[in-house]
């Protein structure tokens, strides 16, 4: 590969792919999707009109003769609507079910209907673009779904519109004081998008678990232990160990990196947070108003780093050409032997382990930079919402909001009602499906894999990830570690079925370290809707970032190139940008 020609052109064409993605750095951020499990493949849903009935005992299992030593009850006192109240929604493409199940009639659906009175019905199905595309032609025809989740731009044009509904009086009246609580209303920063004076647009929620992709580091623990050598606390010690690691043959390279430098997976940001800086955040300035990051001086601090790992072969060289699942194909492959990874790559890593004998990850602080400081990429906290047609039944709203208390007063108070599909996602835990009786009476693994089920209602009611909060997540992965440290003999068959898993102790480990660290994490404090001027500007200014970092990281820049660039940023709208998100957040504030 020629480096000065084809390296180029490539970056050209990547940066200009990449330009689309620019308004994520000025519209409401949402996390990366919960850690996958084992997908159904496609089918077509039946017809929303199908009625549901109760779901057949799944096969195999009336022969036991166990008996479960818990006992699932579900919240009450709340409302339940008699007759049901039907309430249209969008649904997820590509579900599957167990013989004898369907979209409307599985343990998920049916326990929304028996204990909320509420029959979610398909107003379509989609996912992503081509969501978008349906949502805007609604929009266009003013058939829009009772209920549905929107952020950014969508979510002020159907503000702008008037046709979404004032739920303000339905939610002051209707929303419980733990609902309140743990959805931090309104105090926390995520109700901003869905505030206009006294009225109240939407509920607001971040895809997946709180903190869902904010990385943490993780090295090969078999080749520390091989080398004799202890983990690496800094910045330079990162260097020498990957080093170390190469020149023992034990990888090819030796530091993990994609093409974008900062990202949710395989990601450099806490080499930059040892900096103290994050690219293409905004991030509080000494005099108080909001500051791009990404020309901070001390970005070219960590670029030179990042600069003499590549030039030393300690980053794989064609790392700009890879997406964050190609670059992870190099954890099995043994190429790199530290990277960074989300909490809930801790199942991943289980599977690498058993795979490959021998292999042992661990996970290690935030390297330290020159002046001690560590940190982080904060994961976006400010999602989208849901929301509610104009015009739309205010008993249709009130129940929804009372199906939202009824899942935050279950997930929060899991072990009062036994509930223990709460662990993870909110799924069903039902005898047939995620377990089935092993030998002693004891839970084994089902036919579907934990937390498989949740998929069923994902997006639907008001579950998972719709009460998701900033603690969702913490609270039972607190409570499992505390199982750990019991008598198992004291524990229930189902709380010792959690803790045979290794994925989930992993896991709640790895989350742990990931809450107990916020204070290293840098946010991005801007989370406004897109205007005019930065959609003129942003698209050219995130591509002539892309190119002009890694260009100077390959080496096709000198280190200097940062300091034209910098110029380059403010004078090709970069200042107007900055003026604009500094006036959004004056009115936000009040600053």
């Amino acid at each position: 590969m020629s480096k000065k020609l084809n390296r180029r052109e490539f970056l050209r064409m990547s940066a200009a792919s990449a330009g689309t993605l620019a308004l994520a750095a000025c519209a409401p951020q949402a996390a990366a999707p919960a850690a996958p499990t084992t997908a159904p493949a496609a089918t077509e849903p039946p017809a929303a009109a199908v009625e549901a009935t109760a779901a057949p005992t799944p096969a195999a299992v009336t022969a036991s003769s166990c008996q479960m030593d818990w006992n699932p009850t579900f919240p009450q006192p709340f409302k339940v609507y008699d007759p049901p109240v039907e309430v249209a929604v969008i649904w997820n493409p590509g579900l599957t079910f167990p013989e004898g199940m369907s979209w409307n009639n599985n343990p998920m659906y049916n326990r929304t209907v028996e204990h909320t009175g509420i029959r979610f019905t398909l107003h379509w199905e989609a996912y992503g673009e081509l969501r978008e595309q349906k949502l805007a032609a609604d929009l266009a025809a003013g058939t829009l779904p009772d209920a549905f989740h929107a952020g950014g731009l969508l979510l002020a044009q159907l503000i702008d519109d008037d046709v979404i509904e004032d739920i303000r009086p339905i939610w002051e009246a209707t929303a419980s004081p733990l609902t309140k609580e743990k959805k931090m209303y309104a105090s926390h920063k995520w109700w901003k998008p869905v505030l206009r004076g006294e009225k109240l647009y939407g509920i607001p929620f971040t895809w997946g678990p709180a903190y869902n992709v904010d990385n943490l580091c993780f090295i090969r623990q078999d080749w520390l232990d091989k080398l004799g050598l202890q983990p690496p606390e800094t910045i330079e010690e990162w260097g020498e160990v990957a080093r170390a690691f190469r020149d023992a043959g034990l990888c090819q390279f030796g530091i993990n990196a994609c093409k974008r430098l900062v990202t949710w997976y395989q990601s450099l940001d806490p080499i930059f947070g040892a900096f103290g800086v994050m690219p293409t955040f905004w991030v509080k300035a000494n005099d108080g108003t909001l500051k791009y990051d990404s020309i901070s001086p001390e970005i070219k601090d960590a670029l030179a780093v990042i600069r003499q790992w590549y030039e030393e072969g300690l980053i794989d060289p064609d790392f700009y050409t890879y997406s964050e699942g190609d670059a992870a194909g190099h954890i099995a492959a043994s190429k790199i032997g530290l990277f960074t990874a989300p909490w809930w790559h801790g199942g991943g890593q289980v599977k690498l382990e058993n795979d490959n004998p021998g292999m042992k990850l661990a996970m290690i602080p935030y390297p330290k930079g020159p002046q001690g400081k560590q940190g982080r990429k904060a994961s976006g906290e400010v999602g989208p919402c849901v929301v509610f047609k104009k015009g739309l039944d205010p008993v249709k709203i009130e129940a929804c909001i009372n199906n939202l208390n009824w899942h935050i007063e279950m997930h929060v108070n899991w072990q009062k009602y036994q509930q223990y599909g709460e662990w993870r996602n909110s799924h069903a835990f039902v005898e047939g499906l995620e377990w089935v009786w092993g030998e002693n009476c004891e839970l084994k693994d089902g036919p579907i894999a934990m937390p498989g089920t949740y998929a069923w209602m994902d997006t639907i009611d008001f579950g998972f990830p719709y009460m998701v909060y900033p603690t969702y997540q913490a609270e039972p992965f607190q409570d499992i570690l505390k199982w750990s440290k019991e008598d198992p003999a004291k524990l229930n068959q189902a709380q010792r079925f959690l803790l045979s898993n290794p994925i989930t102790l992993r896991e709640a480990e790895y989350y742990s370290r990931v809450f107990d660290t916020l204070n290293v994490q840098i946010v991005n404090e801007y989370f406004g809707n897109p205007t005019e001027v930065m959609k003129k500007h942003l698209p050219d200014l995130f591509s002539l970032e892309s190119e002009v970092f890694t260009n100077i990281v390959i080496g096709n820049e000198p280190l200097d190139r940062f300091d034209g660039f910098v110029e380059e940023w403010k004078a090709k709208g970069g200042d107007e940008v900055t003026r604009e998100v500094n006036t959004w957040y004056k009115a936000a504030y009040g600053g």
